[in-house]
């Protein structure tokens, strides 16, 4: 961050001095001019459900969660002259508030984002203001695509993420087939999902990452008998169907911080 310098010339010399940090995809510091300075995730949430066995020589451990964690962003951002700054900041502020981090230092995970707080406070140094973001954040890689060219009745994959995430399935058949079925594991258990009709070159998704049951885009849960949406496990994972048909499976490897 150049220091010292005239209004006129703020983005000529101005230069970016932290790694590359992008709000969906967007360059903060080329829109915004704001440059990272420090990048700090917590720990995270864990919601458990246990109880003393009887011997009391251990648990029974009845449901355990990982939730969201805390992301602390603290950002130099600056502006020409102080209208500009405060423009700068603004529209940061306005760009956080939903959305996929990612940060060229941290090996090239992205972060899933809701801003909770923010603190503004000047530098003493015109015109840079000191702004730290402060987020509920799920960390993750990209998303996993496993597309099959050719009709199968199973497809398995391997989830690198350390903690269970949504799936997403997604059928194609060329010829209806009545009474199509899905298989899953939900906690080591094979679900059943029956659907009424898969329709020729329409697909039928069960939308474990948005919580959609779809034909072609369109709602289509009632024609489901649905429970349990899909869900991705660390490790290796299969999904089965009744019938041979293409197949698509989307997930998003997930950690824990």
């Amino acid at each position: 961050m150049t220091q010292l310098m005239s209004t006129g010339d703020h983005y000529s010399r101005d230069h970016r001095l932290g790694a590359v940090c992008e709000f969906d995809g967007v360059d903060v510091y080329a829109k915004y001019n704001a440059d990272v300075y420090s990048f700090e995730p917590s720990d995270g949430e864990l919601s458990t459900d246990y109880a003393l066995k009887t011997s009391g020589s251990g648990f029974n451990l009845w449901h355990s969660k990982f939730g969201s964690f805390k992301l602390e962003v603290g950002f130099y951002v600056g502006g020409q002259d102080k209208r500009d700054l405060k423009q700068n900041v603004n529209k940061l502020i306005v760009a956080a508030k939903q959305c996929v981090v990612r940060y060229g230092d941290d090996f090239g995970f992205e972060f899933d984002c809701v801003l909770e707080s923010y603190e503004v406070e000047f530098t003493d140094i015109e015109w840079y203001d000191d702004v730290v973001l402060t987020f509920a954040a799920i960390r993750r890689d990209k998303i996993d695509v496993t597309k099959t060219s050719a009709t199968v009745t199973s497809v398995k994959f391997f989830n690198e993420g350390s903690k269970e995430s949504g799936l997403k399935i997604t059928a194609l058949s060329a010829s209806t087939i009545s009474n199509f079925k899905f298989m899953y594991l939900i906690e080591g258990e094979w679900e059943e999902v029956k659907i009424d009709q898969l329709k020729a070159n329409l697909p039928f998704t069960l939308d474990g990452i948005e919580g959609k049951v779809q034909e072609n885009g369109i709602n289509a849960y009632t024609r489901s008998n649905l429970i349990n949406f899909p869900k991705a496990y660390p490790g290796d994972n299969e999904v089965k169907f009744s019938s041979a048909v293409k197949v698509t499976v989307e997930f998003y490897p997930t950690y824990e911080i």
